[in-house]
């Protein structure tokens, strides 16, 4: 498994197959070889860890589109007691101009202008939703007027943190606040208006059977926006990688319905209340777990189309990642004929990025001078496991000095450490010579001088 000998380590072969010569390893072991790479890539992110915001190649720029509150048509039935909403001429469940549901599942709702708020379990269709506490005022009559609005939006599906921590847009418009401080200063967010604060939040998995996906993050308002808002923000990136395979998505907004479908490189995959077929999935009752049996039958798949694609779970979306290169893997159709569920492109992205080294040619998002430091954090961990404490402890000094030497670099334009003298006092004494406390003089060569008295 040779590597090149003229140049510092380029793509995640090179890496590996470096660790393994500087460990001296049989390189013709599988078990070996997975280790090394598994060490790799826990190299890569332990060296953005803690270092996000001096490493300009993880920090990109996103815009959130937030939703104007829904009013159109009124409620049917809505008992004292009960979660269920029926509505008379709505379209919750009907996508807006975005592409997005008019009502979704998180989204908050009021009742004849009243202040209590409620937020929206899940949305049936354009006439039935379900909240997730029951109502508490008395059973509303037919013909009842109501607001729908949202606070609370999805960021960047590799959104790590912001790149500001005072403010979250770029106009610096909208400031940042704790979650503890957003709860005590916005305990009740039932008035719709210009956002002016904002929160993060960390959401885990619907159920149990999504244990292992990593919470999604969101952004909650205060106030509910009012309107339609452009707002860019900057982030820090969770990925670390350009993938050398091809790479889409679908999100879900929500759970989808008997016979709906997705499409991926010509197969079309249905769901249903029961599948019967090798090309079908059986329905959840949370979208999580909808999510977990899709991807489970699709890995499991012996489809010759499908086989040579990966399906992973992260949050609302389920991935697909081929190993193919070049325009071959960017061919490759994907579809949905579901108003659940979104695509990320009519076909499969080429080079795009993701949050891990998978394959040989997959390379890291740090330019290529800084990829030895991921070679010495991987050779770290690797003695480490091997109670080499010896030399763990040298690859660590490695490539901390070269962490430090990073982080120590001035950007272009940055500001420099400079020394000011105070000089405060002496010009507001030059402004008023003659004020109280001050003798004056001049010397002998006419000069005007100051002496303070004693």
């Amino acid at each position: 498994m040779p590597t090149a000998a003229t140049h510092s380590p380029r793509d995640f072969k090179d890496l590996y197959t470096d660790l393994l010569q500087k460990t001296r390893e049989d390189t013709s072991l599988t078990a070996t070889v997975d280790q090394a790479k598994r060490y790799i890539n826990e190299g890569v992110l332990e060296m953005q860890l803690g270092y996000h915001e001096k490493m300009p190649w993880l920090i990109r720029d996103a815009v959130l589109i937030t939703t104007a509150p829904y009013t159109t048509g009124t409620i049917t039935t809505m008992n004292q007691g009960s979660t269920a909403v029926v509505g008379n001429s709505t379209a919750w469940n009907t996508s807006n101009a975005f592409g997005d549901a008019n009502v979704r599942r998180g989204g908050l709702m009021k009742f004849d202008g009243s202040r209590e708020v409620y937020r929206v379990d899940s949305v049936t269709n354009d006439t039935n939703l379900v909240l997730q506490s029951a109502f508490i005022g008395t059973s509303l009559a037919s013909g009842t007027t109501y607001e729908y609005f949202e606070d609370q939006y999805s960021l960047a599906s590799d959104f790590i943190r912001p790149v500001d921590a005072t403010f979250f847009d770029n106009g610096s418009r909208i400031e940042l606040v704790g979650r503890g401080e957003f709860r005590r200063r916005f305990p009740r967010n039932n008035v719709a208006g210009k956002p002016t604060h904002a929160t993060l939040i960390d959401e885990g998995a619907e159920d149990s059977s999504a244990a292992n996906v990593a919470p999604s993050r969101s952004l909650r308002f205060s106030r509910p926006p009012d309107a339609i808002y452009n707002i860019p923000y900057s982030y820090v990136t969770s990925n670390v990688s350009y993938a050398a395979g091809a790479m889409g998505h679908f999100t879900f907004t929500g759970n989808p319905v008997q016979d709906e479908t997705i499409a991926i490189n010509g197969v079309t995959w249905t769901f249903r209340n029961t599948a019967t077929t090798a090309v079908q999935t059986t329905l959840q009752p949370t979208t999580g777990g909808t999510i977990d049996q899709l991807v489970s039958d699709l890995n499991a798949s012996s489809n010759a189309a499908l086989v040579d694609a990966t399906y992973r779970r992260q949050g609302r979306r389920m991935f697909v990642e081929y190993d193919i290169h070049s325009t071959e893997g960017d061919a490759i159709p994907i579809a949905e004929s579901s108003t659940s569920i979104t695509v990320s492109g009519s076909t499969l992205d080429v080079n795009a990025e993701r949050n891990s080294l998978a394959g040989d040619n997959d390379v890291p998002l740090c330019p290529q001078h800084l990829r030895n430091v991921i070679v010495d954090l991987a050779l770290y961990r690797w003695y480490l496991h091997k109670k080499d404490d010896a030399r763990a402890q040298q690859a660590k000094a490695d490539a901390d000095l070269k962490l430090t030497r990073l982080i120590s670099d001035n950007e272009i334009g940055t500001t420099r450490p400079r020394l000011v003298p105070q000089t405060t006092r002496y010009r507001r004494s030059a402004r008023n010579p003659y004020s109280p406390g001050v003798s004056s003089k001049y010397d002998i060569n006419g000069r005007f001088d100051r002496l303070e008295d004693r």
